[in-house]
């Protein structure tokens, strides 16, 4: 059957044009930061962009947050940024950690950086920057929680699941387990690195969320015929 394999999205966020199971939801910190002495903010999850824009609203301290350039991981955060006018001043070439602190450090000698993160981060970032000398300041902008799913929400066997985090990832395993008929994507390195090394996963050769849709249902496809 041409609709045996399903293509399934996990996340934080609905998208349109395939099935979603919301496995984390995002919870802004408030930002008390005073920006003093900042002359760069580095971003690597449009998240904490709302969330600076959120606290921003009521904290004054925070106004001339769009007049600081910014260094960001991604096209889609620095459209972000973008649309509110603030200044970008370096987008990543790749959108995996370990790679974009590579490429910022460099940039960021003589600099006063706050980085805007996640509670819980992955990739290292602080450490690489902090280890090269550069005078981190960092503020917990976020936190992504893993949600408790009922069961009836797990997907069909034949599933090709789609992880865009590793939060994601360990949100599903802990609600449903894994089956060994699914098919598992990763939007990059380091989220496949947090899979298991008994399922049968797949990096997705674009990092964009539209691009990765659409290798899974190319996948997909291929695994019906």
């Amino acid at each position: 059957m041409l609709d045996e394999y399903e293509v399934v999205l996990t996340g934080t966020r609905e998208v349109e044009g395939v099935k979603c199971l919301l496995t984390n939801c995002i919870v802004f910190t408030p930002i008390t930061h005073t920006l003093e002495y900042i002359d760069a903010l580095i971003f690597t999850s449009v998240y904490a962009i709302k969330s600076l824009i959120e606290s921003a609203s009521c904290n004054p301290h925070l106004a001339r947050w769009i007049e600081i350039p910014s260094f960001v991981i991604s096209e889609a955060s620095a459209k972000a940024l973008y649309e509110c006018g603030a200044l970008v001043e370096y987008v990543g070439k790749k959108t995996q950690g370990k790679a974009f602190a590579a490429e910022i450090c460099p940039l960021l000698k003589e600099r006063n950086p706050l980085y805007l993160r996640a509670k819980e981060i992955v990739s290292g970032l602080d450490s690489i920057l902090q280890s090269e000398g550069i005078k981190l300041e960092e503020v917990i902008a976020y936190e992504n929680i893993p949600l408790d799913l009922h069961i009836s929400l797990k997907p069909p066997p034949h599933s090709v699941i789609i992880f865009t985090a590793p939060s994601s990832y360990h949100s599903f395993i802990k609600n449903f387990g894994w089956d060994s008929q699914y098919r598992a994507i990763a939007i990059g390195e380091s989220t496949f690195a947090h899979f298991d090394t008994d399922i049968k996963a797949y990096i997705s050769p674009s990092t964009s969320i539209s691009g990765c849709i659409a290798f899974a249902k190319e996948l997909a496809l291929k695994s019906n015929l």
